[in-house]
């Protein structure tokens, strides 16, 4: 009794063997991925049969064209079989479908398997999709015997993409007397392969050449290759690329400053002292040595002039295992590469009879914060679970007394998010490959310029508007990955095979998709939040709101189009790495800063960063890049300025410490946001749970306010001295009642107490207006403004109050529900002038979220999206819900029926992964904006997997 692991294709002849029993394969990727046949079969020989059936009698796969090599982005041909298999394996295989409980109908499905069609290699041995099928020649039927150059392999079929990989599996054949594998009719023992013992259970990825008929290369005596095996269970594990889905099709993503393993099978044992062994690695349409686009070196253990170099290993037989060095300053990109064989020539020391293999599949080469060489080295390993392997996040929102958090699936190692982020960053350099895209300081700053789609990039942005038409609302995404699977998928032949930029984003998508390319191509990367972050458009160091004097005598706002502004919230990245490009002290390593939000503009460009957090904090604000921006989001005094005539200006308040408030980013601990099992999932926390999951980094930033540095600092960086207003006498002591927040549709209250601290009378003016604003500062509409004078008695105390009810705001709220209140005082008889700007968040509901309490890989469960509409007799009518997390099927803006009192519905969702999964839910509707949810589940696994 026997087992042997067979491919979809058991309806052929099994020779001799009688089938007694099929199971599931556990060896199978994915739950869904099991929908592709793989079964084990249980056999029994006849007595008398010696022989096992050769390969060639279960499938003899059709060879793909030696003409061009298709690129990963692209998508197979309508013609292709193996896209016809996929179909057919999609239409066969289970369906999750994420369903409303009203309406049962299904949700959209996410799918990345639209792949752009990037530019082919321009090399022999490309595949391009579009080009006439190459037919197989005859052959042999005895020898099997293919011409030169063909590449037999075996096409997996996969319902998950259209453009399948040219690899296979081997056939594994267990016996009681003996154990060994079967490649292509062959069988050889694990000793050959050396099998590591965690590994050996799981099938690796071999390809195997057809070499020609001995009457054309091997008389000749040149080295012929037959197999290659790239060991990518071992090769993925010691670089920390195994979580990428590309790698479990066979893919190798690697990391530069590593070694990595191949094994040749040639037809007879490796002679160093004839036989030469070149590999030849190349990138981009046109590789060059000249530009570290083109490697080519030979097993001897020297370096190349860019520091490739391969080692030989070990010999075993006919089977030979090289080591290759990927240089540390490698350019991340993917990479093609081939292995030519050929005779040394004793007499002219030349090559001869050479033979040329050319791999069919691409190398992700990646920068590696492991490698000490590398300039992203990142000397805190074990934080690495988090700034590279962590696929949810945390990105905080909400305001400086009521943070929020919005989970974030960054899933730069879901399916297709790899292909992606390399197609976005050749974008950012003009769809060239070139030394560039081995420095990571010039990476990042093309990638904080090619997201916005004002230069031509991923991301709409939309900050001034409530109207999304032809988009989605910025808050309602919950991750990278349904943006980037858009983006990609809008590549089409109508719009000449340009993407075409997604709708809509704000500062906290555009951080998320930051993080996901960053940690995708190895930079670690953290999302940050800062609240009341400036924005200075003058280059001053400071926030600046102007005021004058009405014909009434009364203090009024000057509206200005480009004046300066506060976010109320404001998210960026920090991505670290060294900065060999600016001098001492701050060339070393350190988070550096980066701003993808498009605010200002370099060299034409929107662009912002990268720059080092220690110079921010200094106060270098010469230093590149774009210090002295940064400087300002994090440390801008706000002065109010009041112009007494046309020519004269007097500065009547300064607030030191209002801008850059609890700068925070998510605790470094690797996880998802953990949430207790219970009704409770919502997205406030107390301050204790806070310190939980939440890190202040505001001392990276900027000094302790007020104190002798933070005093020396701003001295250095403002740019003049600035005029101070000057009053008889400041007798009147004014208090202005603050609140944190109030829950939507209640009564909002501003409230400003005075007390007069002189012995004579004061006549006290006051301006007080409320007003919704968008997040970026920008006013949206005055609900409610009142001037009111006051005669205050020596020692008198009094207030003056502005109201304004729910029906008279709700009409004009903007997304996140800020608004913004503005009191400014003066006493007639001192000249005594203040100001002070506030912010109210309008308190929304949460999404209770009850998942089954088991949940198992691979099998759907359902979970309860609920909550009570907080407005009393008013509809919520726009409504959409979304669902993102890593390791489950996307739901992408499901339209739900119109709210009245409550929400509460049913979605079905189906894990592909075991352990945590952090999923997001976000409830969307023209009155209200995003309503939030998260839960983090644990998916157990199933007994077959």
């Amino acid at each position: 009794m026997g087992n042997v692991l067979l491919w979809p294709f058991v309806d052929q002849k099994i020779a001799n063997f009688q089938i007694t029993s099929v199971r599931p394969h556990r060896d199978a990727m994915s739950p869904s991925e099991r929908r592709r046949y793989n079964v084990h079969l249980d056999f029994e020989k006849d007595e008398g049969d010696e022989t096992f059936p050769d390969w060639k009698e279960i499938y003899r796969p059709p060879p793909p064209s030696n003409k061009h090599r298709q690129n990963k982005m692209g998508s197979a041909s309508s013609e292709s079989p193996v896209a016809e298999k996929s179909e057919e394996s999609t239409a066969k295989g289970d369906k999750s479908e994420n369903v409303n409980e009203t309406n049962k109908e299904p949700a959209p499905t996410l799918n990345l398997s639209q792949k752009h069609k990037d530019e082919p290699r321009k090399q022999s041995g490309n595949l391009d999709k579009n080009a006439p099928e190459t037919k197989l020649p005859e052959t042999d039927e005895e020898s099997g015997d293919y011409p030169t150059g063909f590449l037999k392999t075996y096409r997996e079929p996969n319902i998950n993409r259209n453009k399948r990989k040219t690899h296979r599996y081997p056939v594994r054949f267990e016996t009681e007397r003996n154990q060994g594998t079967f490649l292509g009719g062959r069988r050889r023992g694990h000793e050959a392969l050396e099998f590591n013992e965690d590994t050996r259970n799981k099938p690796d990825v071999f390809w195997e050449t057809i070499p020609a008929s001995t009457s054309d290369v091997s008389h000749k005596g040149t080295l012929v290759l037959k197999k290659i095996q790239t060991w990518v269970n071992d090769n993925t594990r010691a670089h920390h690329t195994k979580r990428f889905m590309l790698t479990k099709e066979g893919t190798l993503v690697l990391r530069r400053g590593q070694l990595f393993r191949l094994t040749l099978e040639f037809d007879r044992a490796f002679d160093s002292q004839k036989d030469i062994i070149r590999f030849i690695f190349q990138t981009g349409e046109n590789p060059k040595p000249g530009n570290n686009t083109s490697e080519v070196f030979e097993i001897s253990g020297r370096e190349t002039q860019h520091g490739w170099r391969a080692e030989l290993y070990s010999h075993d037989g006919n089977d030979t295992t090289i080591w290759i060095q990927i240089p540390p300053t490698c350019i991340v990109s993917d990479w093609w590469f081939s292995v030519e064989t050929s005779l040394a020539d004793a007499q002219s020391g030349s090559r001869i009879n050479s033979f040329v293999y050319d791999h069919p599949d691409p190398i992700y080469v990646l920068f590696n914060p492991w490698c000490k060489d590398d300039t992203v080295y990142f000397p805190m390993e074990h934080m690495l679970e988090e700034y590279i392997l962590n696929q949810s996040g945390i990105i905080f929102l909400g305001s400086r007394n009521r943070i929020l958090c919005k989970p974030w699936n960054f899933g730069q190692f879901e399916d297709g998010v790899l292909e992606a982020c390399m197609f976005i960053i050749k974008r950012g350099f003009n769809n060239k490959i070139c030394p560039g895209m081995a420095d990571p300081v010039k990476v990042c700053r093309n990638i904080s310029t090619i997201l916005h789609a004002e230069d031509n990039g991923v991301l709409v942005g939309n900050w001034t508007t409530n109207d999304y038409l032809g988009g989605r609302p910025p808050t309602s995404w919950s991750g990278s990955v349904a943006i980037l699977s858009r983006y990609v998928n809008s590549i089409t032949l109508e719009n000449g095979n340009k993407p075409i930029p997604v709708k809509y984003g704000q500062c906290f998508v555009f951080s998320g998709l930051v993080t996901t390319i960053c940690r995708a191509i190895g930079i670690p990367c953290r999302c940050v939040t800062s609240y009341y972050s400036g924005r200075d458009n003058d280059s001053s160091q400071t926030i600046d709101f102007n005021y004058c004097i009405s014909q009434d005598r009364e203090i009024v706002k000057i509206d200005t189009s480009n004046h300066d502004f506060i976010w109320k919230f404001h998210v960026w990245n920090d991505v670290w790495m060294s900065r060999p490009d600016i001098p001492l002290p701050y060339n070393v390593s350190d988070w550096q800063a980066l701003d993808s939000t498009p605010q200002i503009s370099s060299n034409g460009y929107h662009s912002c960063g990268p720059a080092p957090l220690t110079a921010i904090k200094d106060g270098t604000t010469h230093l590149k890049f774009d210090v002295d921006f940064l400087f300002a989001e994090v440390n801008a005094d706000v002065l109010h300025w009041l112009r007494l005539d046309k020519s004269d200006w007097t500065l009547f308040t300064v607030e030191t410490g209002r801008v850059g408030q609890k700068i925070s980013t998510k605790v470094p601990d690797g996880k998802p946001l953990i949430t207790e099992q219970d009704k409770d999932h919502i997205r406030r926390f107390t301050d204790e749970q806070l310190i939980l999951i939440r890190q202040d980094i505001t001392d990276t930033y900027k000094y302790a306010e007020g104190s002798w540095k933070d005093k020396n600092i701003m001295n250095k960086a403002i740019r003049a001295k600035k005029p101070e207003h000057k009053s008889k006498a400041r007798d009147v002591e004014f208090t202005l009642e603050r609140r944190d927040y109030v829950t939507i549709g209640m009564t909002l209250q501003l409230v400003l107490k005075m007390e007069n601290k002189s012995t004579d009378n004061r006549n006290v003016r006051t301006f007080l207006l409320c007003e919704t604003e968008y997040y970026s500062g920008k006013e949206a509409d005055v609900v409610k403004q009142q001037f009111f004078e006051t005669i205050l008695k020596p020692s008198e105390a009094s207030e003056v109050k502005l109201e304004a009810k729910g029906q008279e705001y709700l009409h004009k709220i903007r997304d996140h529900c800020f608004i913004k209140q503005i009191v400014i005082a003066k006493v007639k008889e001192t000249d005594q002038t203040e100001a002070w700007l506030d912010d109210i968040m309008l308190d929304r509901p949460c999404l209770l979220l009850e998942p089954d309490e088991r949940i198992m890989k691979g099998q759907n469960f359902q979970c309860r999206v609920s909550f009570k509409n907080p407005l009393t007799n008013k509809k919520l009518t726009n409504c959409t819900l979304s669902i993102e997390g890593s390791g489950i099927q996307a739901v992408e803006l499901q339209q739900m029926k119109d709210v009245y009192h409550e929400f509460n519905t049913i979605v079905t969702l189906m894990p592909r992964r075991s352990k945590d999964i952090q999923i997001s839910f976000t409830f969307h509707c023209r009155e209200l904006g995003d309503i939030t949810g998260f839960t983090t589940v644990v998916a157990e696994k199933d007994l077959i997997d």
